[in-house]
């Protein structure tokens, strides 16, 4: 079968995972660490993709990345290339490390950006690794914090302090993203989703959906969402911010 067509981000932004195939181990030691990170950095500043947030576990790693570019699919594959390289000869193996191309999900307005990057550093605490954030090594949550060198990016949009930052990540939420533990997501276009709600509105305006009595609107979201269709698809064709949907899916 050919591969789904990656969709792309307007804003540039994605949320990136990449897993050991068959869920075999990437990381042994901390110079697996190291390595994964040098050479991501070395290909990243060539290809101008700015990373924004990071969790490395020992079979699989989140990334959160700006890409204003377009090049996410050259960069991966030379970046795969030449860890793999490196890798298979450290421990004397052959073949692929990966399981199959990384997974992708584009982000495009900031409160969904801030989401995803909660969603990151928050890994360990909901696997139980560690109790707080700050805790775990190998993310990029204390960077924020102890050098400037993400503080003063783009990334918080100048709408939130870096102690607001910090509580934001401990707020209880419902936040769901691209996991390792997703088998066979549902993977839908936009175009069967556009057709999902014209279905469901009976109509082929969906800014229809807005003028709904709130119980009907979430009736049809919920819909949506049940058969597969992932927030922020939503959000992109019916431009109600992500943040919106999420709580009104979240109060019934």
């Amino acid at each position: 079968m050919p591969r789904t067509e990656r969709i792309k981000s307007k804003s540039g932004y994605y949320h990136v995972m990449l897993r050991g195939i068959d869920r075999q181990t990437i990381f042994f030691d901390r110079k697996d660490y190291d390595k994964f990170r040098s050479v991501f950095n070395l290909y990243r500043s060539k290809y101008c993709i700015k990373l924004q947030a990071w969790c490395m576990f020992p079979n699989h790693v989140h990334l959160l990345i700006r890409d204003p570019s377009d090049s996410i699919s050259t960069f991966f594959r030379i970046f795969g290339t030449s860890f793999v390289y490196w890798y298979n000869a450290k421990y004397h193996r052959i073949g692929h490390l990966f399981q199959d191309r990384f997974r992708s999900e584009p982000i495009e307005d900031p409160s969904y950006l801030l989401n995803a990057i909660r969603y990151i550093h928050m890994n360990p605490v909901k696997d139980k690794i560690c109790t707080h954030p700050e805790a775990y090594e190998y993310s990029s949550y204390r960077y924020y914090f102890s050098s400037g060198r993400y503080a003063a990016d783009d990334v918080l949009f100048g709408l939130i302090t870096l102690q607001d930052f910090a509580e934001f990540h401990l707020e209880k939420n419902e936040d769901r993203f691209l996991d390792v533990d997703d088998e066979c997501p549902i993977r839908l276009t936009d175009e069967d989703a556009i057709q999902m709600l014209r279905h469901a509105l009976g109509c082929e305006d969906l800014s229809q959906l807005k003028t709904l009595p709130q119980i009907q609107q979430k009736t049809i979201l919920q819909m949506l969402r049940n058969r597969g269709v992932s927030f922020h698809q939503i959000h992109r064709i019916t431009t109600i911010p992500v943040f919106i949907i999420q709580n009104l899916l979240k109060n019934k």
